[in-house]
């Protein structure tokens, strides 16, 4: 109250979000395709079916063939891994001498000590997961196929090492069962069937002392560890042929209307975690969860904070569940998302990491962000040139700013010509052998975390 700087103090209460009315499980997904198919099977023109079956098949051989080009590096992945899990389990080995004799080793008493029977114990190692939160808005449509690629590579990586896993795709798109019978939300008969849907928000239960109020937003569960060999198969499928789609590598594409790319529900996202982690956890058994947000910019602000200064409150949020008071750093950019992010790591204890990607060729608009002064900035440019990545002070445990437009490299030699000289040869297998080293950043970065 004697504070010459702030006006006022505010204090938030965060909503609680009903995450049955959030989450859309992978098989709601998968249905939207099936009546997709079946919708354009049935009213689409012959040329249009046509055109629709030649994308899909399209779509399937190019995803076969990534797969395919991805297996070398998906194997090559795992061995690393488990190579460190190797290392991990010697430094929790502890061997100890029982005081028994050892009878095969006794009749070397006279020059050694190293008689006896020793006994070996194993402390047990963690078990970790994995959630990812995946930016599904119109901003990233430039690079959502690239970072696609890089997804795909860990997700098969974590099948193939056995290790939990759930991918979300935030939007401001909200699925409407009632509407998915249209093939075109173009048409009038689509447009009237949406005025008749009232916006009653529904997924959230508002509290009486707050004014927190969430953005309207939908979680897309696009694959799981949860689905069988076939679930799992027709939804990298599905999700192949939207992501090309919707980014427009693929031409029009047919897709389920609530799958377009909308806005960015970041901060919602991370308050639908505080729910998911913990459930996550318990289905799975596992101690450690590391949680991705893989995103190219900021959230919507839903109120807390003061973010540009104007009204100098000092804002604070309650969380009555833990009994804790956050203090909001207003002077942050950030500063909504750092302080639940902040939260989310005291409610559930998991390691989070944010991807931010960025389709920029330099780093420049980083200067003075997140504590980058021009010394730093020199050394980040040289990293970021060399790696195609950095790493920034943030909220996260972990954060890193990619190259968004990155595509994943495999065969260094694939676009030779037959008669390339022995120097071009080598050349291209030296320069390719580090673009698949880079390329695929996301997933060896996230690797390094898990086996930590």
């Amino acid at each position: 109250m004697n504070s010459d700087e702030k006006t006022d103090v505010k204090y938030h209460t965060l909503p609680n979000l009903d995450l049955s009315q959030i989450i859309v499980d992978h098989s709601v997904i998968t249905g939207m395709f099936d009546r997709q198919i079946t919708q354009v099977s049935t009213s689409f023109s012959d040329n249009q079916l046509e055109r629709y079956t030649t994308s899909r098949t399209e779509s399937n051989t190019q995803l076969q063939q990534f797969l395919s080009k991805a297996k070398s590096t998906v194997n090559h992945m795992v061995q690393q891994f488990q190579m460190k899990q190797a290392a991990d389990a010697d430094r929790r080995t502890d061997v100890t001498k029982t005081g028994v004799l050892d009878t095969t080793s006794m009749i070397n008493y006279r020059w050694s000590e190293d008689i006896f029977l020793k006994n070996e114990s194993h402390t047990d190692g963690k078990n970790h997961g994995i959630v990812m939160f995946l930016d599904w808005s119109g901003s990233m449509s430039n690079i959502l196929k690239d970072t696609v690629e890089q997804l795909l590579i860990l997700t098969e990586f974590c099948n193939k090492a056995n290790i939990p896993f759930e991918v979300y795709a935030f939007s401001s798109n909200r699925y409407y069962p009632a509407l998915e019978k249209y093939t075109d939300r173009w048409t009038e008969e689509y447009r009237d069937a949406a005025k008749e849907i009232k916006e009653v928000k529904q997924y959230t239960k508002v509290n009486e002392d707050t004014d927190v109020t969430p953005h309207q937003f939908q979680l897309y569960n696009f694959l799981s560890s949860r689905m069988t060999t076939k679930e799992y198969k027709v939804a990298l499928q599905n999700f192949w042929s939207l992501s090309s789609s919707v980014s427009g590598y693929g031409g029009r594409g047919y897709y389920p209307n609530c799958l377009s790319l909308g806005c960015t529900p970041l901060n919602e996202a991370i308050i639908a975690s505080f729910d998911i982690i913990p459930e996550f956890q318990r289905q799975n058994g596992i101690q450690i969860v590391n949680t991705v947000f893989l995103t190219d910019g900021d959230g919507h602000g839903m109120g807390i904070g003061d973010r540009w200064g104007y009204d100098k409150k000092q804002t604070y949020v309650r969380d009555h569940k833990t009994r804790k008071t956050y203090t909001v750093n207003n002077d942050a950019r950030n500063a909504e998302t750092d302080v639940l992010l902040e939260m989310l790591k005291d409610k559930t204890g998991c390691n989070t990491i944010g991807i931010r990607l960025d389709a920029t060729k330099t780093i420049k608009n980083y200067r003075y962000a997140n504590g980058v002064d021009e010394t730093m900035l020199s050394d980040l440019a040289k990293q970021w040139k060399k790696y195609n990545f950095i790493t920034l002070p943030s909220a996260y445990d972990k954060y890193f700013v990619v190259q968004g437009s990155l595509k994943v490299e495999f065969d260094a030699l694939d676009n030779l010509e037959e008669d390339a000289s022995m120097s071009k040869i080598k050349n291209a297998f030296l320069k390719g052998n580090t673009s698949k080293k880079s390329s695929r950043v996301i997933a060896n970065q996230l690797v390094e975390i898990i086996a930590a």
